[in-house]
């Protein structure tokens, strides 16, 4: 295991599941059982070997693609309020796992929780058990937001659960939901100004879903909800995106993660589904960077007037991510610089996120 990589970096993660467990009510947009592709709800004694089936997948999966290759491994409970559950149940559930951390077979461990299940005594019984990471479902800064979205916590209680885990040292993340009902441009500027002012390290961007067997979906066939599109909720998560990059803080996950129950059931009834929404955020934000660099590069033609092909290089990793979906990036740069040749080539000595500009340039006509 490498031991000196930071548990809110790159991580695989063994997920266990307890659906709508610790938690005080339904919130209006909450199937878990749906959202986690599985109606079981893991026990404690489940726990170590649920680990191991998972641990033997990943070494021989790892051994076949990337031989010597070592990448943290992290245990997670998610899908329920973890704090919520009563104490001797939570220690049921984290004693298994944190054995495993002691042998070294994995690396750290994390949960899922609500802000107002946060105290100093549980984050006490947390790190007895060796939790690194908390993660705090906020979904949103907005106080008639949050009690539209049946979240029964204030903005307060937000910042008072972040304070006491920076205070206990823990890795925080938070998770943010766009388009709940009430919400509009000034609570989302709201929410994200006060996420970035709490700093957390990470934080994961889950558009509004209309789930089946939900409040929400009672609302959206009634006419009462009116979901994001697909192309509002790519705008609005590249620019949660934008706004906490240039904060130093991380994003962990843009959009829900696809089950194959989730399609075969046909959960989502309505709403921005994309199974690679993160993907499609990313290649938007690429296009806007290539736009801008090539912006410069025609005030420099205006005044030459004799650049004939622009290059764009791009980290490898990314050449897909620049070019776009269906090539959409490259075709749109063509599109708005008509008449250059303009194409987009991977280079190997960039880093993740860099790009330049190479010039081609013949005599003038």
């Amino acid at each position: 295991m490498n031991k000196n990589k930071e548990t809110y970096g790159r991580a695989k993660i063994i997920p266990v599941f307890l659906p709508n467990q610790g938690c005080p009510n339904r919130c209006i947009f909450c199937n878990q059982k749906e959202v986690v592709g599985t109606s079981l709800i893991h026990t404690p004694r489940e726990v170590y070997p649920l680990i191991q089936a998972y641990l033997n997948t990943i070494r021989t999966s790892w051994q076949k693609k990337w031989p010597g290759f070592s990448e943290r491994i992290e245990v997670a409970f998610y899908g329920g309020n973890f704090t919520g559950l009563p104490a001797e149940v939570q220690q049921e559930f984290l004693r298994p796992a944190a054995r495993l951390v002691s042998e070294g077979q994995i690396d750290g461990l994390r949960i899922s929780t609500r802000p107002d299940y946060i105290s100093e005594a549980g984050l006490e019984l947390l790190a007895s058990f060796g939790v690194k990471t908390v993660e705090v479902g906020v979904q949103s800064m907005d106080e008639e937001v949050l009690k539209r979205a049946g979240r029964l916590y204030s903005g307060h209680q937000v910042t008072r659960a972040v304070e006491l885990l920076r205070g206990g040292g823990f890795i925080i993340g938070v998770h943010l939901m766009v388009g709940l009902p009430g919400e509009g441009p000034a609570s989302r500027s709201e929410t994200i100004e006060k996420v970035i002012k709490l700093s957390p390290h990470f934080v994961r961007i889950h558009p509004t879903l209309v789930l089946k067997g939900t409040e929400l979906e009672r609302m959206y066939r009634e006419g009462n909800y009116r979901p994001m599109s697909l192309d509002e909720a790519v705008e609005v998560c590249k620019e949660f995106s934008l706004r906490l990059m240039r904060s130093r803080i991380g994003v962990a996950r843009i959009g829900l993660q696809s089950v194959p129950q989730m399609q075969e059931s046909e959960s989502v009834i309505a709403g921005p589904f994309h199974p690679a929404l993160g993907e499609l955020v990313a290649s938007s934000i690429a296009y806007e960077r290539m736009e801008e660099l090539l912006s410069r590069q025609q005030s420099g033609r205006l005044e030459g007037g004799n650049k004939r092909q622009i290059m764009i290089l791009v980290p490898e990793r990314e050449l897909s991510m620049f070019i776009g979906h269906k090539r959409q990036n490259l075709n749109r740069l063509r599109q708005k610089y008509c008449g250059w040749q303009i194409c987009i080539q991977p280079d190997q000595s960039l880093k993740p996120g860099e790009l330049r500009c190479v010039e081609i340039i013949s005599a003038p006509v």
